[in-house]
């Protein structure tokens, strides 16, 4: 009782990404920004297909479903030398992943159907089941082949981290996969993920920033530093696109990959800084004076 409380929110909050780090663990900002390398590698080459006019719209919707296929199979076949005892996630019933595919196959195919319909793209993406080649032209092919390079590092990692750490065991290329579902998910809307990432994680990145210049100036300093600069490139990576006459709607859908994948790339920053965080201590109740008879 004489002990200072701590909010239940924070704790939860401390000890989920506690949790995280114990199978994810955080090595310092230079591991960090190594991390990220798969990510800008695989989207710069993207990006550089899009200047070259060689990638449009049609070839970025078919690199993000077949991605997302092929990562979340990789995620599975990677926990299959494991005894199924020791996964993080058990396999759920049909009952409860059926609902969950209808629903993505019916939103999939009415806002990309649409999509295709509207930027005058269903030639080209039926173009890619009539001729071979169109695949090797546009760099389709090309990109498929890096992701699936890129994804042996992680798969070795994760049964290396499971021989030294022990259960349970979690399939980094699940976050991978997860990138890839919410730019499926959310890049059937115009702009979605670029809008929700500025107007949400900008505010609440500025109401940390502001946190945090009392008690880390330098830290915080440099977080805003970064966030001007990224900003910045954006702006200028944006209107490079425009003037290769790239359509509006594949410049957000590129945008919005190449978000959702930072976003889910991050993770274990944000885990550290969560966890690191000093918990907001809630105040005594104040003790009242009991009076004498």
């Amino acid at each position: 009782m004489g002990k200072n409380t701590t909010a239940k929110t924070d704790t939860l909050t401390r000890a989920d990404a506690l949790a995280y780090l114990k199978q994810f663990p955080f090595h310092g900002p230079f591991a960090f920004g190594l991390s990220l390398l798969p990510v800008l590698a695989s989207n710069g080459y993207l990006l550089w297909l899009m200047l070259q006019g060689r990638l449009t719209g049609p070839g970025l919707i078919l690199i993000v479903v077949i991605e997302t296929v092929m990562l979340t199979v990789l995620a599975r076949l990677s926990a299959l030398p494991i005894p199924r005892r020791d996964w993080i996630d058990q396999p759920k019933p049909w009952s409860q992943v059926l609902p969950v595919l209808a629903f993505l196959l019916i939103w999939c195919s009415g806002a990309y159907g649409m999509t295709l319909l509207f930027i005058h793209g269903w030639p080209e993406m039926l173009s890619y089941f009539q001729q071979s080649p169109v695949w090797l032209d546009s760099g389709v092919a090309y990109a498929l082949a890096l992701t699936l390079v890129l994804a042996i590092f992680p798969m070795v990692a994760d049964w290396q981290r499971y021989k030294r750490v022990g259960p349970p065991f979690m399939a980094s290329l699940g976050h991978d996969a997860m990138a890839r579902l919410l730019t499926l998910i959310f890049g059937g809307i115009p702009f979605a993920m670029p809008f929700f990432v500025v107007v949400i994680g900008g505010f609440k990145l500025l109401e940390w920033i502001v946190l945090r210049a009392k008690r880390a100036p330098r830290t915080s300093a440099l977080a805003a530093a970064c966030m001007l600069a990224g900003a910045v490139s954006g702006f200028m990576l944006i209107e490079q696109l425009i003037q290769t006459e790239a359509h509006a709607w594949a410049i957000g859908y590129m945008l919005a990959k190449l978000v959702s994948e930072l976003m889910v790339a991050s993770i274990p920053l944000v885990m550290h800084v969560a966890a690191n965080e000093p918990p907001e201590v809630a105040p005594l109740p104040a003790k009242r004076k009991q009076s004498r008879r």
